[in-house]
């Protein structure tokens, strides 16, 4: 009981505190309004940053796709043209979205819906982490583990090239357990594992699905539950809701904001302790994904970058794989 509370406060100070820092104007809790209905950087994300908000799962989770082998190129203009801190408000934003996607998805089925699917495309990843890009990977890691916690049903990654065993033996400490037990990598034998998971009509055509062919990037379609107009609404529906509860000239909405807040809270530790009491405990089998290897030079610099992100003082010979040396991957049987 005291855990859950500790977390459901510590999300609630940060759900409302400044975000990415003290000095931002947004908050997790007011991000999303008439002025961020369009990222200001859209365009440039839309060329940097491909990704598509489409589809739901045989369970009505929401799907967010990602070509994150491309993206991988990218980081030089990312660092340079946005910034760490507009790249984790854009990361906000996605989970916002996904937020809405949620309660759109029960609202269209008829109930309780709660957790979303990750399918990254690691077509055409570099060999060598990015230095930039491990830094972000670290800082949305940390942020979704801590203040999105039981909200992913599962990451796919798709295409992964047989070299990704050193890239993820130089991610792999910094993900929660949990967390690792709901990935699953494959290599382009994939189609089998999304149609298990998802029906045709959900799958865009690049992957062997029928879904209608749609542009990743902004604006998302009616579909997805987060189109503009969807957008729109939703936040003509905040703004109703914050003029009733400040019930202008009304006396009798008397209650502080203090105690409204803990309320709030009370009912958040209420839902913890629900979810808790329903967790899924679902069978865990092993999968290894067998790394054919990256070169000795290039498994030597990515430890590199490992060592000065982390601090990790490992020598470029011990992280360096062995022939008979994998990935221990588990996979959730659910999928």
């Amino acid at each position: 009981m005291k855990d859950a509370v500790a977390m459901i406060t510590k999300w609630w100070e940060w759900y409302n505190s400044p975000f990415p820092d003290p000095s931002s104007p947004h908050t997790a809790c007011n991000y999303l309004n008439y002025d961020t209905l369009e990222d200001p950087n859209e365009e440039f994300y839309k060329v940097h940053t491909p990704h598509l908000l489409h589809g739901f799962d045989k369970r009505g989770n929401p799907i967010y796709w990602e070509k994150t082998g491309l993206i991988t190129h990218q980081m030089k203009p990312i660092k340079h043209t946005v910034g760490m801190d507009k790249m984790l408000i854009r990361h906000l934003r996605i989970q916002t979205f996904l937020e809405l996607r949620l309660k759109y998805s029960e609202e269209q089925r008829g109930h309780s819906v709660d957790k979303f699917v990750v399918v990254f495309d690691f077509s055409h990843i570099k060999k060598i982490p990015d230095l930039y890009g491990v830094k972000f990977f670290k800082r949305v890691l940390q942020m979704d583990q801590d203040y999105y916690p039981e909200r992913l049903a599962s990451i796919i990654v798709i295409n992964a090239p047989s070299f990704f065993a050193s890239i993820y033996r130089l991610i792999s400490p910094y993900i929660d357990p949990v967390t690792a037990l709901k990935i699953k990598v494959l290599d382009h034998n994939y189609h089998e594992t999304l149609q298990d998971l998802m029906d045709l009509s959900e799958i865009p055509p690049e992957y062997g699905g029928q879904a209608e062919d749609r542009e990743w990037c902004w604006p998302y379609a009616e579909s997805s539950g987060v189109s503009p107009a969807q957008l729109q609404a939703v936040v003509q529906a905040q703004a109703e809701s914050v003029w009733r509860d400040t019930g202008e000239g009304d006396d009798s909405k008397g209650e502080t904001n203090e105690g409204k807040e803990d309320v709030q809270i009370e009912g958040a530790v209420q839902e913890a302790e629900e979810a808790v009491a329903t967790v899924d405990d679902s069978v865990v089998t092993d999968k290894e994904l067998t790394d054919t290897g990256a070169e000795q030079e290039e498994i030597s610099e990515a430890t590199g970058v490992r060592e000065e992100v982390f601090g990790v003082e490992k020598s470029a010979q011990d992280e360096s794989p062995s022939d008979d040396d994998g990935i221990d991957g588990d996979v959730v049987k659910s999928f």
